[in-house]
């Protein structure tokens, strides 16, 4: 449904668009805002965690847990309350665990992805098996070619984890 109404927004508020249609776009943009909205009012209320990013189309929500697997256990209970409250076929869906996690500013974020340990696989979606539980570096939507950014970190993104120091 994401990836759905992405396409939807863009095509129908792309001005190049042969069916350009802003208010179309327009509504599917609040109608995913509103969604996330609730839902992230109705998560810190039960859960008593922070959200602190919410937008039309994810949350991130800042979990407590000790260890990673009372982060995935406490995930899937708010997927679970959630979902419990969205229409069909609308659904929340854990898609990883990052931590640590920088968030600059709307759909930009870098921070070390943990692996999933997914059992069953119901509210988990993009989850990897926890062979060793090593993480690796995810960044969305940043640019590391500023003079001003660490120089593993540039490597990083350009050619994935940098060669150990000796």
């Amino acid at each position: 449904l994401k990836l759905t109404a992405n396409a939807l927004y863009g095509f129908c508020g792309a001005s190049v668009s042969p069916l350009q249609c802003m208010p179309l776009a327009e509504s599917c943009l609040r109608y995913g805002q509103a969604m996330c909205t609730s839902s992230m009012w109705s998560i810190q209320r039960t859960f008593s965690v922070a959200v602190v990013y919410g937008q039309t189309d994810s949350l991130f929500i800042e979990l407590p847990a000790s260890s990673r697997e009372d982060a995935v256990a406490l995930g899937r209970r708010i997927v679970a309350h959630a979902n419990a409250s969205l229409p069909q076929p609308v659904r929340l869906v854990f898609e990883r665990l990052l931590k640590p996690c920088v968030l600059w500013q709307i759909n930009r974020y870098a921070g070390a992805e943990l692996p999933l340990d997914v059992g069953p696989t119901d509210a988990i979606e993009g989850g990897k098996a926890a062979d060793s539980g090593a993480s690796e570096l995810l960044i969305k939507g940043v640019e590391c070619q500023t003079r001003t950014t660490p120089e593993a970190l540039r490597q990083w993104q350009r050619f994935g984890r940098p060669a150990a120091a000796t």
